[in-house]
């Protein structure tokens, strides 16, 4: 897992040429100006663009995927993202081929990741990740999730 802020992305360039592409359309874009949905980059990276309110953090569930990476860029609003590494975890609903998603139960532990506007986080196939969640207030969030096939 790596979390840091969008401006920091040069650091990452290293990590593999997707990664790197992902980050620079999350740099360069203005996502106000993009409707919520799915966009294609290439066969192997698209795009959710997606707003909600965020949802109190003991309602949330681990999911894990096997088949991509996840870039998530908080565009607006402020979350928190429990995250839990899947040796830990406890399987609670099987993989949906479909959907690239496995559900976890939540364990006594998760590290609470705060993000706000401007602020990334990229989770493997070994990262349980609960996104959409606050603490304290609900927010208002424009997010964007890159997805990044496995090589």
């Amino acid at each position: 897992m790596i979390v840091d802020k969008i401006e920091n992305m040069q650091s990452y360039a290293s990590l593999s040429a997707n990664i790197c592409k992902a980050l620079e359309l999350l740099k360069n874009t203005d996502f106000s100006a993009v409707k919520d949905g799915k966009y294609e980059i290439s066969d192997r990276i698209f795009y959710i663009v997606q707003r909600y309110v965020s949802q109190p953090f003991n309602d949330g569930k681990i999911e894990v995927h096997k088949k991509y990476i996840d870039v998530q860029y908080i565009a607006s609003g402020a979350e928190i993202i429990g995250h839990a590494f899947l040796d830990d975890l406890v399987l609670m609903q099987d993989y949906d081929v479909a959907t690239d998603c496995m559900f976890y139960q939540c364990p006594n532990y998760v590290t609470a990741i705060h993000l706000q506007a401007g602020d990334f986080c990229v989770f493997y196939p070994h990262d349980g990740h609960m996104p959409c969640c606050y603490l304290d207030n609900a927010s208002d969030v424009l997010k964007v999730v890159v997805k990044i096939e496995v090589d």
